[in-house]
């Protein structure tokens, strides 16, 4: 049941995007003919180029493209670390996914480290403790209970809800964000700041993801050799 690095090695073409959708290739800066991973969200799209860079462009008022609030983006822009335009760029960027209005990717460390887990970022709108308890306008490191965290292996944003979930490199589930209906804890949590995760319950995952009021995932059975899907919702 070992999805490896969940990377697509050609990249699905893109014949346009950005305000004017040029039918010879995406706009922006970088001159790409794949993209190696592209989500959509509220009214904002996110990709990871080529080359690893992060580009995200559409509606930017609650900060979700990476940086200060402002008016939407018509063609993708590199997302800043520091928010600034003179550095804090990565190429390394190996997962992301969109939310309604807030993002999380997952950037791999430098060699010799693992090249399919890294470190997670959130950014954007946090108003449930969606992007992380302390996410910012400008991507952040997740800190779960152990803040040097670095093996994230998948990342899956709840578009239309407000709610993450990760999966780290031992296959172990993580949730945090709105936990109005469960979706993210047991009940009883209105939400939760740092990622919550019930090891004897949630193990094995290779794959999951969130909805406006529910949480799904596959999980790996290791006897007999299959994949079971389990729903902890409410």
């Amino acid at each position: 049941c070992d999805l490896g690095a969940g990377l697509c090695t050609s990249g699905p073409s893109c014949t346009g995007v950005g305000a004017d959708a040029d039918p010879d290739g995406p706009d922006g800066p970088e001159p790409m003919a794949a993209w190696k991973a592209v989500d959509v969200g509220g009214r904002f799209v996110c990709a990871i180029s080529g080359a690893g860079r992060l580009y995200c462009w559409g509606d930017n008022g609650h900060g979700q493209l990476g940086g200060q609030p402002s008016e939407p983006v018509p063609a993708p822009r590199e997302v800043q670390l520091d928010g600034s335009a003179s550095g804090g760029t990565l190429d390394r960027w190996i997962a992301v996914s969109a939310g309604d209005h807030y993002a999380c990717a997952i950037a791999a460390l430098p060699a010799p480290a693992p090249a399919d887990q890294g470190v997670l970022y959130c950014w954007g709108g946090n108003e449930v403790a969606q992007a992380g308890g302390d996410a910012a306008f400008t991507p952040r490191p997740v800190v779960p209970v152990d803040p040097d965290k670095t093996d994230w292996r998948t990342v899956a944003v709840s578009t239309g809800g407000t709610h993450t979930c990760a999966i780290d490199a031992t296959s172990t589930a993580f949730c945090w964000g709105d936990n109005t209906v469960g979706k993210v804890a047991p009940l009883g949590f209105a939400e939760m700041v740092v990622p919550y995760a019930d090891a004897s319950a949630w193990p094995d995952t290779v794959a999951i993801a969130g909805g406006p009021r529910s949480t799904c995932r596959t999980r790996c059975r290791k006897t007999p050799s299959s994949v079971m899907t389990t729903a902890f919702t409410a």
